[in-house]
């Protein structure tokens, strides 16, 4: 695996690292889940995985989750977007 700067996972990490900054009101309800939730647990073993991933996935445990603020409004304003 090549690390740099500008290396995939490095990138991802960096872009997951900020949406999670991003949504400090809602970390209590915030899961992280897919490859990155992988790669951040076992990277003390061996897995038969690809090397690095460049999205990230996180999903809301809406039993917790607060209304305010919301999720969509803090993510613009920090400048992410649909795509």
């Amino acid at each position: 695996m090549v690390f740099g700067a500008n290396s995939t996972d490095v990138v991802a990490r960096r872009a997951l690292m900020g949406a999670l900054e991003t949504l400090q009101p809602h970390l209590d309800s915030l899961i992280l889940v897919g490859a990155q939730a992988v790669y951040l647990n076992s990277n003390h073993i061996e897995l038969p995985l690809a090397p690095a991933t460049s999205d990230a996935d996180i999903a809301f445990d809406t039993r917790s989750l607060e209304v305010s603020p919301e999720i969509g409004e803090l993510l613009r304003e920090a400048g992410y977007s649909p795509n």
